[in-house]
């Protein structure tokens, strides 16, 4: 007996309202869940008793999710008052405009969270709008464990790829508040987290210091910082580079150019970070007599990792 067989008997049951026995087969048989065949087999209220139609309704969502019909199926499982498997089967469709309309409308803990976990694997930096749909969803689960990970996630990435350490406060400041409504057994966290927003605290203060040009204030917080282990988020590198302006803009270049040096081991990548303009490495190399292009190299590591031996031992003698 084909597929089209038992097509034609999954049809048959369901006409004749033996919709379990149609479901039976079709989910056996593998018969393909067509519109007219879903629309038979959708149970109408008050024809059976109620265990019976979730059931039902339950199963036919099942299959429509194993034939990848998640929007159909998504329906039924909602129908069966199933929101959890109704969110399920819609993340696996992708539509994210669908999911979050229905994590609203469901009202529903479990959801929120889905919801909220499936919209932070999305590029929500350049999205606004994600973001806010995770912060909310979070909030409304008073998931603030969750919340206050997430924040800790947007300082870490606003260090990391802009710099920006402003911003990466504000963030930590939200991941604070939520771990205080968490309570005592979060105290811990709570204590690292006011180490590392003292730090960023120290940070802004030498932005500030440099921009008003008080260099030697800069030199000083930069040295002091420097003194301690690197702790993350907060990256060394950026504060070497705090460093290496403020001795550029007090004419310390040979102590730029040793500062440079550290910079390349600490983050051989740094030409290409941004955390440094060109035309201000290009001042501390011609006030030095060192080669520019070797220090400048964007896609390789500073003269250090240079294969050329004798041109390693220029710089280094340079920089001694």
């Amino acid at each position: 007996m084909g597929v089209e067989q038992h097509q034609k008997a999954a049809h048959l049951l369901a006409k004749t309202k033996q919709l379990k026995k149609a479901i039976q087969i079709s989910a056996e048989k593998g018969v393909p869940i067509t519109e007219d065949l879903a629309e038979m087999l959708n149970p109408i209220k008050g024809e059976l008793d109620e265990d019976s139609r979730i059931y039902i309704l339950s199963q036919l969502g099942e299959l429509l999710q194993q034939q990848g019909d998640y929007h159909t199926a998504t329906k039924k499982f909602t129908q069966a008052g199933d929101k959890v498997r109704a969110m399920k089967s819609l993340l696996k469709s992708g539509n994210t405009e669908k999911i979050i309309f229905f994590a609203n409308m469901s009202r529903q803990h479990e959801v929120y969270i889905m919801a909220a976990n499936y919209l932070q694997a999305l590029n929500w930096q350049d999205d606004n709008n994600i973001l806010k749909h995770i912060v909310t969803f979070y909030s409304k689960r008073q998931a603030f464990d969750s919340l206050a990970n997430f924040y800790a996630i947007c300082a870490q990435i606003e260090i990391d790829e802009y710099h920006n350490y402003e911003k990466a406060l504000k963030a930590m400041q939200e991941a604070h508040a939520c771990l205080v409504k968490l309570g005592s057994h979060s105290q811990q966290a709570i204590n690292n987290l006011q180490r590392t927003m003292a730090d960023v605290k120290s940070i802004l203060e030498i932005q500030n210091a440099l921009q008003n040009g008080d260099n030697q204030m800069a030199i000083s917080g930069c040295r002091n910082m420097l003194i301690k282990p690197e702790m993350p988020p907060i990256r060394q590198s950026d504060i070497i580079a705090l460093l290496i302006r403020a001795l550029t803009n007090t004419k310390q270049y040979n102590e730029a150019a040793k500062a440079l040096k550290e910079l390349s081991v600490r983050d051989p990548g740094w030409c290409s970070s941004g955390i440094l303009e060109k035309s201000l490495v290009q001042r501390i190399a011609k006030e030095c007599n060192l080669d520019f292009d070797l220090i400048w190299k964007p896609t390789q590591s500073y003269a250090m990792d240079n294969d050329d031996d004798s041109d390693q031992e220029e710089i280094q003698e340079v920089l001694r």
